[in-house]
């Protein structure tokens, strides 16, 4: 049994594909990055190391308000 042909196009793109940038990881370690992440973001919420969104944006206006005065 023989495996048919790959399409030309398929194999040209395959062929001349390089990174776009050489420092961003290819999907699979961009992927695995992100699954880090979202672990280490649910190890912390477990921990209690957590603030509210509203405490954050507050503190962030009044340091941006003490610094444009």
């Amino acid at each position: 049994m023989s495996v048919p042909p790959r399409n030309p196009s398929i194999s040209q793109v395959e062929a001349n594909s390089a990174p776009q940038n050489a420092i961003c990881p290819d999907p699979h370690q961009e992927s695995l990055a992100l699954l880090k992440l979202l672990a280490l973001g649910q190890q912390d919420i477990e921990a209690g190391r957590t603030r509210a969104a509203h405490d954050i944006v507050a503190r962030l206006s009044a340091k941006r308000e003490a610094e444009n005065s």
